[in-house]
């Protein structure tokens, strides 16, 4: 049982390590908190170090994506952020998603702090508090 202990601490410092070394040498490093039920993508995409690296709030996605999708959009928004933009609540943004699709942030609380939650489009292109919106976008993105 210690055995099991010693080694799960030290897979834990090794993750912690990496983590760190990511975030020196990226700005930032994406999290992915899965659903509890196995049936269900995951709903708690969200970054740590924007906030430090380049004075802007870190981000997060609640529609349920696969991990790789997510991590792609982080970061383009990396990118936008490292030249300078500034991403504000409530302002439509193009060029992030594709398509033509647009999408707004909107502030949330991630565990103890403050972040801008990206709200996802349904298939029409409207988003969460659009008239018509499908339900499921509705309701995956409160």
């Amino acid at each position: 049982m210690d055995d099991d202990l010693a080694q799960r601490a030290r897979r834990i410092k090794d993750i912690e390590a990496k983590q760190r070394h990511l975030k020196l040498v990226h700005g930032w490093i994406g999290h992915y908190v899965p659903e509890r039920d196995e049936d269900k993508p995951g709903r708690n995409f969200h970054t740590h170090g924007f906030d430090e690296t380049w004075g802007h709030p870190d981000f997060q996605i609640t529609m349920p994506l696969e991990p790789t999708v997510a991590h792609a959009l982080f970061w383009i928004l990396a990118r936008r952020v490292k030249k300078g933009e500034k991403f504000e609540t409530g302002i439509p943004y193009e060029g992030i998603l594709g398509s033509g699709f647009i999408t707004k942030f909107v502030e949330a609380k991630e565990d103890d702090r403050i972040v801008l939650r990206m709200l996802i489009p349904d298939k029409d292109g409207r988003l969460p508090g659009d008239d018509g919106c499908a339900s499921a976008f509705e309701e995956n993105q409160q």
